[in-house]
């Protein structure tokens, strides 16, 4: 990664709503492991080049994880930051919210 070759501070842009019930394009099995590069590479990056973190909206699942590795994290008054978005929480049987309604408030 650029980052690490050139010891550069890394920014996530840290957005979204994650996951949801029901995507059946990956392998449940596969998925289930987060096996994909991001989480592995923000892992080696982290003790090697700054992290910052910036969240300004809806910032659910995958995107609050990778957030939360960050060394420095900025949210807007306005964020909202959970491990599990709306349709996560319907899935759940936790009832039907809104995503403004998750998070710290």
């Amino acid at each position: 990664a650029l980052a690490e070759q050139q010891r550069l501070p890394l920014l996530l842009l840290a957005e979204g709503g994650g996951g949801r019930p029901g995507d059946v394009d990956i392998d449940p099995i596969y998925n289930s492991q987060l096996a994909v590069s991001t989480f592995r590479q923000m892992g080696r990056l982290s003790g090697r080049v700054p992290l910052v973190g910036v969240a300004s909206g809806f910032c659910f699942a995958g995107n609050a994880a990778l957030l939360g590795m960050c060394d420095v994290v900025i949210a807007t008054e306005g964020a909202n930051i959970g491990m599990a978005g709306p349709a996560m929480v319907a899935g759940g049987g936790l009832g039907q919210g809104g995503a403004s309604a998750i998070g710290a408030s």
